[in-house]
């Protein structure tokens, strides 16, 4: 097992780490050590309990490297340990895909406590082997050209002095990018000196092989020169034959019209018999030859083209949670955005004055409620309760005076006035004992269910309102849904208003787009003549000028069944919108692709990969889908004819869909 790099510490040792990787890595020829260098290096410096090195092959993540120093696992690379592990597919949702699609990083202090992405495999992970993850470093490696190779992932930074994990500082995420694109670097160089010397073997190999040719050329070039001496003696020897010949058939001819004396001529002259190659001339009278064709299965395809526009897969309005107006914006039209990511911050000045009043307003109802509730104990109640305490004291006393007034009135002491004026004192006594009464019963009625029920009701009207205004206060910062692109209302046609530092905007009202560029819709139009071929669902082709040699494939998503409300001319024909979804794009070609760029569409209407097909000269056409043909199959003397149910024609080929089979013989 090879050994651990030693652990370091201090910023002082960061640059002699550097130089060591360096070293390392430039001498190493190993691929799979020196990936095992890089995660080591990285652990190294970042005191990382666990890592992982992914490679991106072949439109996934591939894992090499795997290492937990405290499970004790070492996996892949030069130990003798196979990862078990799938490739990883390059999707939005994990975060290690999400790192090698966009080329940033990301710091996650706590897995289980985010939803920007999903975290099941970890998690997992620790559920069946007791692990606990927590803060997590995952990095792009980045090329010379700024290529996406690999991502190295690192997990759970530990404290240097108490082994306590925590989450990755910045300094680390810095020095652990710096080293994964130093290593993305060495290892791209690598790789290309390994394709170099396979192109070299390959060279060789091809250089060997052509002089084995050459000389078999040579061999070839001396037997055929050998063959023309022999053809030119044979030649030769044909001519003196020829010559002999004809002066034998001239004497002959000599000696016949002597003996018949000319009244007989060959029917053909002696130029005529024989060219001057020695072959026989063929009478014009002759038949020439036929043609024959077999039905043989091949592929037969039917297609219509159009042009259309590069739209995002999906598009998301961001509305305006509150009204006032814009007071900080953190993104750019047309500029990418991360899910989670800060966009627009609202002027909260007004709404915080709205809420401090309903604060107000709710605190003052609360207090009421409580007065309310607690009224029998109020002072209200204690000075009603002490007023008819006073008002039977008073009348108490009226009560003594007046039996002394009688008393010295008797004894003619006092006057009849004075009798009757200490009289009028007990009757005043005890109407203000009856009044202080009625208002203890008024004032013990304030607290009654009813106004309880009432006092209630406010304190709950105020809670709402208090809670509604601190939800607004709460949304006065707008987050992005998912991650994209803003899009530029101006192009997109939905709205066209641009949001700026102190635009005012409505409830509700759109304050931005989001368009996810993880796959691609085109808006194209399709002529009346070809909408009929055309539905959901069918396969597409599409091409374009910024990704040449590339074909992408995609789905008609959406077609209208209304013709587009640009037809307005007599005898212009009309068009009816489509939409083609593009889900699935490799990242190489993905980064040339811009929204608004143009791509060329090839919808696939017919496709039959094992179609009976004849020559088009073999066919001939009736009308309709209708045709005959010349059928001669082995034992027949003479062709018959056959008619034939035809579909898809090609440049040079028909297809027969019904009236022949497989391995039928055509003559035309």
């Amino acid at each position: 097992m090879p050994q651990k790099p030693d652990r370091r510490s201090g910023s002082g040792d960061i640059l002699l780490k550097f130089v060591d990787i360096g070293l390392a890595l430039s001498s190493e020829k190993n691929i799979d050590r020196v990936l095992e260098l890089v995660l080591e290096a990285a652990r190294d410096i970042a005191h990382a309990d666990a890592g992982t090195l992914y490679l991106l092959e072949k439109g996934k993540l591939h894992f090499k490297i795997v290492q937990n120093e405290s499970l004790g696992i070492r996996m892949g690379g030069t130990s003798e340990q196979k990862i078990p592990f799938p490739p990883v597919d390059l999707v939005e949702s994990n975060v290690s895909a999400y790192v090698a699609l966009n080329g940033i990083s990301e710091n996650i202090s706590d897995v289980y406590n985010t939803d920007l992405f999903d975290f099941t495999g970890p998690k997992k992970f620790d559920l069946s082997t007791g692990y606990r993850s927590k803060s997590m470093l995952v990095v792009p490696m980045l090329n010379h050209e700024n290529e996406v190779i690999g991502v190295l992932q690192l997990l759970n930074q530990k404290n240097r002095r108490t082994e306590d994990v925590m989450a990755f500082s910045k300094e680390s995420e810095g020095i652990v990018s710096s080293l994964a694109s130093q290593a993305a670097i060495a290892l791209t160089n690598k790789m290309l000196v390994a394709d170099l010397q396979q192109n070299l073997e390959n060279i060789k190999s091809l250089k060997t092989a052509e002089e084995k040719l050459n000389t078999k050329l040579k061999n070839a070039f001396r037997d055929s020169d050998s063959k023309n001496t022999e053809l030119q003696e044979a030649l030769k020897k044909v001519r003196m034959v020829r010559y002999y010949a004809m002066t034998f058939i001239v004497l002959l001819g000599a000696t016949g019209w002597l003996y018949s004396r000319g009244l007989a001529s060959l029917p053909y002259s002696i130029t005529q018999y024989f060219s001057s190659e020695g072959e026989v001339v063929m009478d014009a009278g002759m038949p020439s030859s036929m043609s024959t064709a077999i039905v043989q299965r091949g592929p037969v395809q039917d297609s219509i083209t159009m042009s259309g526009t590069l739209r995002p897969l999906k598009v998301i309005n961001i509305p305006s949670p509150l009204e006032g107006n814009v007071e900080k914006i953190n993104f750019q039209y047309g500029g990418a955005v991360k899910k989670g990511q800060l966009l627009v911050e609202m002027n909260a000045s007004k709404l915080e004055s709205e809420h401090r009043e309903a604060k107000t307003a709710f605190l003052q109802a609360a207090e009421e409620l409580k007065k309310l509730v607690e009224w029998k104990d109020s002072l209200e109640v204690a000075k009603a309760q002490r007023d008819i305490k006073k008002a039977l004291s008073a009348i108490e006393k009226a009560e003594r005076e007046l039996a002394n007034s009688k008393k010295l009135f008797d004894l003619e002491i006092i006057s009849n006035n004075d009798l009757e004026s200490a009289k009028e004192a007990v009757v005043s006594a005890k109407e203000a004992h009856l009044s202080a009464e009625e208002q203890m019963k008024t004032t013990l009625e304030n607290g009654s269910d009813i106004n309880i029920t009432i006092a209630r009701n406010k304190q709950e009207n105020a809670l709402a309102k208090l809670t509604e205004l601190e939800k607004k206060l709460e949304k006065t910062v707008v987050h992005a849904s998912l991650s994209g692109i803003v899009l530029d209302p101006r192009n997109t046609g939905r709205f066209k208003n641009l949001i700026d530092v102190g635009s005012e905007t409505k409830v509700g009202a759109v304050l931005l787009t989001i368009g996810n560029l993880s796959g691609f819709s085109i808006d194209a139009k399709v002529d009346e003549v070809d909408v009929g071929k055309v539905k959901e669902g069918q396969t597409v082709l599409v091409t374009g000028d910024a990704f040449v040699g590339k074909v992408l494939k995609g789905k008609i998503a959406q077609l209208s069944s209304e013709a587009s409300s640009s037809v307005g001319f007599v005898g212009e024909r009309a068009t009816f919108n489509l939409v083609v979804s593009v889900k699935k794009i490799d990242p190489k070609v993905k980064k040339k692709l811009l929204v608004g760029m143009t791509a060329n569409l090839e919808v696939i209407t017919y496709k039959n990969n094992k179609a009976l097909l004849l020559p088009v000269q073999a066919v001939q056409l009736m009308g309709g889908n209708t045709a005959r043909v010349n059928r001669q199959n082995e034992g027949q003397t003479q062709p018959e004819q056959v008619e034939v149910k035809v579909g898809r024609t090609t440049l040079d080929s028909v297809e027969i869909l019904e009236g022949l089979k497989e391995g039928d013989t055509v003559v035309y």
